[in-house]
């Protein structure tokens, strides 16, 4: 099987590191798997959104096309993601069709900038193409132009699949067509429990400037378990700028993004981690933390609820409470039997979510749509 992920550039975050995952699982499962961006971050001017920065690749295998319109887009993309300029989409095409000519391969879009580019290049193959949907995108932002263009990919004759079993549920039932569930996967080798655990007092979260990642939330949430309590610490993965754009006025250690599964592991083992996500298909994040013995202390957005059972395996709050968070989390802090019980229970459950599982779906998948 010769299969091609499409992405937009390199990547920052759980989404884009699946797709570099799911890919290199493939690989290693004897596949022709491999990634394509459209440009090396770095080539582009920092001051339009480059990044010296690698992010974690997990093995795959990633090309670069850097043809000029491929340039061009990720410029403007970039450029618009700062100032709210006009997308032009359709210039991948030009970049993606280039491509044709080079190898028969199927190929898979991972976003809504991707999907028209490899719907043009599946046409003009006359084979079927994927789309790897990992979220629903009209959500992200506000902007007019990527919300009708995210929310018309859903409607483009492409074979979907999901890791998120809510997700596959609500595209079948608002826009039709075939989506496939596929699950997600932990490489548990490396998020696993600690033989000692320390940092009990350690409270983790990723900064994200996405509004559906909640930042906000856990900032304010922080705040006011500072008003009560100051026995513990803070440590913010992520983004400067979301740290940037919030007033934070309580201590905390910025790690800033982190591209190695170990370090991460590290800040999950033993610690309280806190997702305050408002919209998420299947929040990554808190499964790996689970994976790590961590106590998780989570919003119910949508997709949490296929592995998230309050008092069980996790502390769930209400989307938006930030008061709420804080009561939860100073119940974790303040209940050492309670923290032992929900980390057992939490590893127990992330012991469910593997990548052989995940990569025998997708083959079968690919094997009853004849692209093996």
């Amino acid at each position: 099987m010769n299969v091609r992920f499409i992405i937009p550039g390199l990547w920052h975050g759980g989404g884009p590191r699946n797709v570099y995952t799911l890919s290199a699982q493939l690989a290693k499962s004897g596949h022709n798997a491999s990634v394509v961006a459209f440009t090396d971050l770095s080539r582009i001017p920092r001051i339009l959104g480059g990044n010296k920065s690698i992010p974690n690749l997990s093995g795959a295998e990633v090309t670069f096309r850097r043809e000029p319109l491929a340039f061009t887009y990720q410029v403007v993309s970039k450029a618009s993601a700062k100032n709210q300029l006009l997308i032009p989409i359709q210039l991948m095409t030009g970049a993606l069709s280039t491509m044709t000519n080079v190898e028969l391969a199927f190929y898979v879009a991972t976003a809504w900038q991707t999907a028209f580019p490899v719907l043009m290049v599946s046409e003009i193959q006359k084979k079927p193409c994927l789309y790897f949907v990992q979220a629903y995108e009209t959500t992200f932002r506000a902007d007019i132009i990527p919300k009708y263009f995210s929310n018309k990919t859903y409607m483009y004759p492409i074979i979907r699949f999901t890791q998120s079993a809510w997700l596959k549920r609500f595209l079948d039932h608002n826009y039709g067509g075939r989506t496939y569930h596929i699950g997600m996967g932990i490489d548990h080798n490396i998020f696993r429990p600690a033989r000692v655990v320390q940092h009990k007092h350690r409270i983790v979260t990723i900064a994200r400037s996405d509004p559906n990642k909640g930042f906000d939330i856990f900032v304010e949430a922080i705040r006011r378990l500072y008003n009560t309590r100051n026995d513990f610490e803070v440590v913010i993965i992520g983004e400067k700028y979301a740290i940037e754009s919030q007033k934070i006025d309580f201590p905390y250690k910025f790690a800033g993004w982190i591209t190695k599964d170990q370090e991460l592991a590290s800040l999950y083992q033993g610690s309280i981690f806190v997702n305050t996500g408002r919209h998420e298909a299947l929040p990554m994040p808190p499964l790996e933390a689970m994976a790590c013995a961590a106590t998780v202390v989570i919003t119910d957005v949508e997709g949490a609820e296929e592995y998230t059972v309050d008092n069980q395996n996790c502390l769930l709050t209400p989307v938006g409470d930030a008061k709420t968070v804080a009561n939860r989390i100073d119940e974790a802090l303040s209940n050492e039997s309670l923290r032992e019980r929900l980390s057992e229970s939490a590893v127990q459950t992330a012991s469910h979510y593997r990548w052989d599982l995940v990569v025998r779906k997708f083959e079968k998948m690919t094997k009853k749509e004849g692209l093996q």
